[in-house]
């Protein structure tokens, strides 16, 4: 569980905060649900190349 923090239409990505305040990156086509900043969701995290990555991401 989270909050979106910060969206970037531009470059289709944002971050969501977890409970540990860890932030972590998403890509818009991960989302399940339209969101907007600091909706609360949930999400799966995945280890890729570059870091943490948030996928399968619903609002709560």
């Amino acid at each position: 569980m989270g909050t979106i923090v910060h969206m970037d239409n531009k470059n289709k990505s944002g971050v969501i905060e977890d409970e540990n305040a860890q932030d972590i990156i998403f890509e818009f086509r991960h989302l399940k649900a339209t969101v907007k900043e600091y909706d609360q969701v949930s999400f799966e995290i995945i280890l890729d190349k570059d870091g943490l990555r948030a996928i399968n991401i619903s609002k709560r």
